[in-house]
C-alpha cells in the first residue's frame, strides 16, 4: 500500500510529468520537523523508489518544506517567497511581495478522484487576469494524471479574499458581516492555532455572535496579532518551540472559549450604546454588570500573560523588550 497521500502523489506526477516544475512536501502536515520524521521520511522514500528522477533540496533559507523537483536548487542558499513561487511553477508568483492588498483571489486547481476531491494547488493572485494560465495548466494536469493511472476531473475554482483592512473596518461597523468575511476569518483562526484536520476549527469560532461588540472586538484583536504576527521570524519552528507553541495554543482557545460563553449576555438589548470611557461604552448601568466586565478582562488578561510566555522564550534570540513590558504591565 503507498506511503504517499493522494495529493502529495498527484503533485508528484505532476511534476515528474512537466506540469509543475516542483512542488512541497511539508513535514508540519505530519506533525513533524523535518525530512527525518517517519511520516515525511516514508513518502521521500517511496518517491524516490517510484521516481528516480526526482531529486530532493533540503538545505536552503528560509525554510518552507523539501522541494522536490528535477533539478536540485542546493546552491541558491537562499530562497524568497518570490523566488519559491517562481521555483513551484504559480503564475502569480510575483504577487508574493505585495503586502496587505486590498483585494486578492485564490485560484486553486482541483481534482474530481473516487468521489472526493483533491487540491492540487492554490495560488493567492492579485486579480484574475492570468486565469487561462491556470486552466491550461488544469487540462495538463488531467492528461497526466490519467495517463498515470489516476482517471480523475480536473478543474478551476476561483475565490474572493478580503483583505484585513476591509475585514476590520466590517467588524467596526453596524453592519452584518458577510458570509466571506466569517469564511476568511475562521480560516486565520484554523491557520493559526494548533495543528488540525481539515474543516476543524477552534472551539469558540462555534460560539462567536457578531452581533456582540465584545465578540468583534475579540476578533480584531486575534486577526491583528495574524497580520502581525512577531513570531514568524521564528517559523518554521523547531523542537521544543513548536510543542510549546501548540500546548500555549490549546489554553488559549480554552481560555478564548471560556470568555466568549461568560460575554454572551451581552448584547445590543442588553445595554451596549454610545458613550465616553469603557463603562460608557458597554453600557454598564449596576455594580453586577461591573464585576462582570471586571472578571471578563481578567480573563484577557490571562491570555496577555500566556503570549508573553511565548516572547520570553525568544528573548534571547530576538528583541522583544518593548513587546515584553508592555505585557508584563498587566
Amino acid at each position: 500500500m503507498s506511503q504517499i497521500p493522494t495529493d502529495v502523489l498527484m503533485n508528484v506526477i505532476l511534476v515528474n510529468e512537466g506540469v509543475r516544475n516542483a512542488m512541497l512536501i511539508q513535514p508540519q502536515d505530519y506533525q513533524e520537523e523535518d525530512e527525518n520524521g517517519p511520516k515525511t521520511s516514508e513518502i521521500l522514500s517511496e518517491i524516490t523508489n517510484k521516481f528516480p528522477e526526482l531529486k530532493f533540496t533540503l538545505n536552503y533559507r528560509p525554510w518552507q518544506g523539501i522541494i522536490v523537483s528535477k533539478k536540485s536548487y542546493e546552491s541558491i542558499g537562499r530562497i524568497s517567497l518570490e523566488k519559491m513561487g517562481q521555483i513551484l511553477g504559480y503564475p502569480c508568483y510575483k504577487d508574493f511581495v505585495v503586502k496587505n492588498p486590498q483585494e486578492s483571489y485564490s485560484i486553486r486547481i482541483n481534482a474530481e478522484y473516487n468521489g472526493k476531491t483533491f487540491e492540487l494547488f492554490t495560488n493567492v493572485c492579485l486579480n484574475t487576469s492570468k486565469l487561462d494560465k491556470f486552466n491550461k495548466m488544469s487540462q495538463k494536469a488531467q492528461i497526466a494524471l490519467n495517463k498515470n493511472g489516476i482517471n480523475c476531473t480536473t478543474s478551476v475554482s476561483v475565490n474572493k479574499i478580503p483583505s484585513y483592512n476591509s475585514v476590520f473596518e466590517k467588524l467596526l461597523s453596524d453592519n452584518e458581516i458577510p458570509e466571506d468575511f466569517i469564511e476568511f476569518i475562521n480560516n486565520e483562526f484554523w491557520n493559526n492555532f494548533t495543528y488540525r484536520d481539515e474543516g476543524i476549527l477552534p472551539d469558540f469560532c462555534y460560539k462567536i455572535d457578531y452581533s456582540n461588540k465584545i465578540h468583534r472586538g475579540m476578533v480584531i484583536a486575534f486577526l491583528l496579532n495574524f497580520k502581525h504576527d512577531k513570531l514568524s521570524v521564528f517559523y518554521p519552528l523547531k523542537e521544543p518551540y513548536n510543542q510549546l507553541i501548540d500546548y500555549i495554543s490549546d489554553d488559549l482557545e480554552k481560555e478564548t472559549t471560556k470568555i466568549i460563553d461568560r460575554s454572551n449576555w451581552i448584547n445590543e438589548n442588553k445595554g451596549i450604546n454610545q458613550g465616553n470611557g469603557i463603562n460608557n461604552s458597554f453600557g454598564i448601568r449596576n455594580n453586577k454588570n461591573n464585576e462582570s466586565i471586571n472578571s471578563l478582562f481578567s480573563e484577557i488578561k490571562k491570555i496577555l500573560k500566556r503570549i508573553y510566555n511565548v516572547f520570553i522564550m525568544f528573548n534571547n534570540s530576538y528583541k522583544f523588550n518593548t513587546y515584553i513590558k508592555l505585557i508584563k504591565s498587566y
